[in-house]
């Protein structure tokens, strides 16, 4: 019997993580007429950041031939700018998911305001006299991952992401299936997948699938 996905994906803030933590995560799609707190941000601690767009569809797509290269291009740009580094990368068509290390909260507020202004600009063509209308949906999302754990689970969601942005949402799921089954597997055997980081455990499945 498979496993849910949300197990392991699905973000949420329970009563435990904000009692040892605080909030670790902040915008959204569903965040429309939320009150406004300050997003939580860390020099120290990885972030998973994810700018999604309703309107990144077929022209607009962020994976057509045109607009592929010009995304990654101005995130990486933006990225040296302003010091944040990109861990990893994915693109699938209409959200981005990253998982990056920021030098500072001003400095990451600037590269997230550049990134999505000259996105929209370049991919809808507006400009003052020819306005397109709101590009992104909701509020960026980002999450602080507050363990290794966590760490595990975004590098098995951004890959099997990765995967539907070159392959299909079918080659996606199977990807994450087999994902959650071995951190099943290793979870029963005992390992400690806190410290999964450069594990060879780790290694062995990417090569096997």
């Amino acid at each position: 019997m498979r496993t849910k996905q949300a197990d392991l994906f699905d973000y949420f803030d329970t009563r435990q993580t904000r009692k040892r933590y605080g909030r670790t995560q902040h915008g959204g799609v569903e965040t429309k007429g939320h009150r406004k707190l300050e997003r939580p941000l860390s020099t120290s601690r990885p972030i998973h950041l994810v700018l999604k767009s309703h309107k990144a569809t077929g022209r607009l797509s962020f994976l057509t031939h045109k607009n592929k290269p010009v995304v990654e291009g101005i995130i990486r740009e933006k990225a040296r700018k302003f010091g944040v580094r990109i861990c990893q990368f994915a693109n699938v068509g209409n959200h981005l998911h990253l998982k990056i290390r920021i030098a500072s909260r001003p400095l990451f507020q600037a590269f997230l305001v550049s990134v999505t202004t000259l996105i929209a600009r370049t991919l809808t063509g507006a400009r003052r006299g020819k306005k397109f209308g709101k590009f992104w949906q909701g509020q960026a999302f980002t999450r602080l991952l507050v363990s290794r754990r966590e760490e595990l689970n975004l590098f098995g969601y951004i890959k099997a992401n990765q995967i539907e942005g070159q392959e299909s949402k079918a080659a996606r799921e199977l990807y994450l299936e087999k994902f959650h089954r071995w951190v099943y597997r290793e979870r029963l055997r005992g390992k400690d997948l806190e410290n999964f980081n450069g594990s060879i455990e780790l290694q062995d499945f990417q090569q096997q699938v």
